[in-house]
């Protein structure tokens, strides 16, 4: 997004408002606690104003933005703001992998581990399969009820409330692994937010959501 601003708006921003304008089904869209930029407040709800930081964020915003004002005559669509998701199947040699799919597989195979700043920044950890019936829920809702769903023209945050920093994460996986983790610090890296954390009482209101898998849960299943 940031190396090739244009191509990345053509095949993200403009496909994105086409395929939901476009389209003859409910659609999810998968949003970001990016759009929220550096929060002002924790834990952050839908109604912290958005302020992104980068491109990856702004065009989030703006499709996010336009899913939440269309109308009673438009297709049934919701966003669901996504914070750190993780979960099997990620490829930590991705450059778009979560960062604790990178820890895990250098912590498993003896190799150190990088850790930008101080490792006291916090992150708002949700397992893929707590993600998974967020969307089952929401899609089962705008395919039920169309624009009558309380789905419909809304946003929610899937997340679970409970900040972690990358000290403590370094902490769980050392616990669970037969090799010393060695981990190194570098320089803070420009526009990385230092705090974040969700709030989901929207949707656990909503749907009767709520997340299910602990950190040190989804860790373990990753690591075995």
């Amino acid at each position: 997004c940031e190396a090739n601003p244009a191509w990345s708006d053509k095949v993200n921003l403009q496909a994105s408002l086409e395929i939901i304008s476009a389209a003859n089904c409910p659609v999810i869209f998968a949003s970001s606690a990016a759009i929220y930029g550096e929060p002002i407040e924790i834990p952050i709800a839908e109604n912290h104003p958005i302020s992104p930081v980068g491109n990856y964020g702004q065009q989030k915003a703006t499709i996010d933005a336009n899913i939440c004002s269309l109308g009673p005559q438009s297709t049934p669509a919701c966003a669901l703001r996504f914070f750190n998701v993780y979960g099997a199947g990620q490829d930590p040699s991705s450059q778009y992998s979560g960062v604790l799919s990178i820890f895990i597989d250098r912590a498993s195979t003896g190799r150190q581990i990088t850790i930008f700043g101080d490792g006291e920044q916090t992150r708002d950890f949700i397992h893929v399969s707590d993600v998974v019936q967020a969307l089952l829920l929401t899609g089962s809702s705008l395919v039920d009820d169309g624009v009558s769903s309380p789905a419909h023209a809304s946003a929610f945050n899937i997340c679970t409330g409970s900040p972690v920093t990358l000290n403590e994460v370094v902490g769980v996986i050392s616990s669970h692994v037969d090799e010393e983790i060695s981990v190194a610090y570098e320089d803070g890296r420009e526009g990385d937010i230092k705090h974040s954390s969700g709030d989901s009482t929207k949707l656990q209101s909503t749907f009767d959501w709520k997340p299910e898998t602990s950190l040190t849960d989804g860790l373990l299943s990753l690591l075995s």
